[in-house]
């Protein structure tokens, strides 16, 4: 599955394909991006009762690739 985001207030738009590992455990890496700094080129996240986590710190990133995987 390929998902697009974008953060407004970084001035960044971003399309990542993802690859689900299980239920809670996906894999994002990153297809090409537009905006003046670039995102992590890999994330894993997992989803939680408190929504998706991950080991990166931009919760701002990781709430908009969640809401676009679902």
């Amino acid at each position: 599955m390929t998902v697009k985001i974008a953060l407004f207030q970084k001035g960044l738009m971003a399309t990542y394909h993802i690859d689900r590992i299980d239920d809670i455990t996906v894999n994002a890496r990153l297809r090409s991006f537009s905006g003046d700094s670039k995102p992590p080129a890999f994330i894993k996240l997992f989803k939680t009762d408190l929504g998706w986590r991950s080991a990166f710190d931009d919760v701002e990133l990781i709430r908009e690739l969640g809401e676009a995987i679902g």
